[in-house]
């Protein structure tokens, strides 16, 4: 019984574990994080449980093109282990439009589905004081409100890339004062927010 009982919480600390597609954790990764959690288990056992048990269950896929192998839930699976609650939707919801503006893309792709999954569950709680909160808080900077500056997607896709790979990037650079543009080659060090711009 108590080794049926430790499968049990193995698998479900597994499942905890895996990404929604884009996001994706490697074999050794996954074996490291359960040893973590006082999991032991060798990798053949681990791929086994992953391949032939748990995705026969769940939509588990398998990026296979290189080695180690890496494990993804199907974007679109719903399932939270363990369930999300209000407050943690609340907060979801709340950051989502702010953190849009400061995570890479790639992030903000991976957190989809739990920005989505935290609508869906205050829309459904409609009885719930905390899930009409999203609705009745807004936060309005002081003064003027001026208009947000518009960034093409690519080119923040480019710059926060950069920057979290710690590469450099070439632009071109038009200044308001001049009508001559000029290439420069950028060594992105940080990014700074100001939400708006004159």
């Amino acid at each position: 019984m108590s080794e049926a009982r430790d499968t049990l919480f193995r698998y479900l600390t597994m499942l905890q574990l895996i990404p929604r597609f884009p996001g994706r954790i490697a074999t050794p990764v996954l074996k490291e994080k359960l040893a973590e959690r006082g999991f032991k288990i060798d990798t053949r056992s681990l791929q086994r449980d992953l391949s032939q048990k748990l995705s026969t269950q769940f939509p588990i896929g398998c990026d296979d093109s290189q080695k180690p192998y890496r494990w993804y839930f199907d974007r679109d699976f719903q399932c939270q282990l363990p369930a999300l609650d209000v407050p943690s939707a609340l907060t979801l919801v709340l950051a989502e439009e702010y953190l849009k503006g400061l995570l890479p893309p790639v992030v903000v792709g991976q957190l989809s589905p739990h920005f989505t999954d935290a609508r869906r569950l205050l829309d459904e709680m409609n009885a719930n004081g905390l899930s009409q909160w999203a609705r009745k808080v807004r936060a309005i900077p002081n003064g003027k409100a001026l208009i947000p500056a518009e960034i093409d997607e690519s080119t923040w896709q480019t710059i926060s890339e950069a920057l979290l790979e710690q590469k450099a990037v070439d632009v071109v650079y038009l200044s308001r004062s001049s009508e001559t543009e000029k290439p420069f080659t950028l060594h992105p060090q940080g990014i700074v927010s100001r939400h708006s711009a004159t």
